[in-house]
């Protein structure tokens, strides 16, 4: 799609990428939709289940960390959202 900047990459270039490679675009679209939908939970899991462990002794660096990932995380979600709407 010719973007390889990671927060850059957006649905035309979903779509750039899938017809480059000959795959179906509308079904590349729906995997990267349904990765937005469950991303946002599965990293909250995650942080959960890290807080649970031991040998995480930073732990307030640690959430401070994740509180930021997870609010990006967020922001790309719903910018993706729309865009799945235009």
């Amino acid at each position: 799609g010719g973007q390889t900047a990671p927060h850059k990459i957006g649905f035309r270039q979903w779509r750039a990428h899938a017809k480059a490679c000959r795959i179906d675009v509308e079904r590349t679209l729906n995997a990267v939709a349904d990765t937005i939908e469950r991303l946002p939970d599965a990293f909250a899991d995650a942080r959960a289940q890290a807080s649970k462990q031991d040998e995480n002794r930073l732990q307030r660096e640690v959430d401070a960390r994740a509180e930021l990932t997870l609010r990006h995380i967020n922001v790309r979600a719903n910018e993706c959202r729309e865009a799945l709407r235009r």
